[in-house]
């Protein structure tokens, strides 16, 4: 399995799988600041059926995750459903909406991490 040694990895394995999907869905717009140990690492701006992934946190999220490093990496490579590292409480919900997770997590279906050397 590969292992990501910096953030950046993880949020361009995840802009990678973002490009893969037919989602996420025209009617899902939002901002998702993704953070690691308390710290924002990147932000996901959905909107008009197209999504992208950005450094740093964003102004003005609509929906903060924070996460361990080790859960971010398990959710990225498709090993699990965020929900899962939610329910584990390895990833938590900290401002906005819990259904951003949801929508994500069906966006990165169907989709692979691209692979690591």
């Amino acid at each position: 399995m590969p292992t990501f040694t910096h953030l950046d990895q993880i949020s361009d394995a995840l802009a990678a799988r973002l490009q893969q999907t037919r989602r996420p869905s025209l009617g899902w717009n939002s901002v998702v600041v993704v953070c690691c140990e308390g710290t924002p690492a990147f932000h996901v701006i959905v909107q008009h059926g197209g999504a992208t992934v950005h450094p740093g946190g964003h102004p003005r999220p609509v929906t903060v995750v924070d996460s361990t490093l080790e859960a971010l990496e398990l959710v990225v490579l498709g090993t699990l459903d965020i929900t899962h590292e939610i329910a584990r409480g390895a990833m938590k919900v900290v401002q906005g909406d819990y259904f951003d997770c949801i929508f994500l997590s069906k966006s990165l279906r169907g989709t692979t991490a691209p692979s690591r050397s």
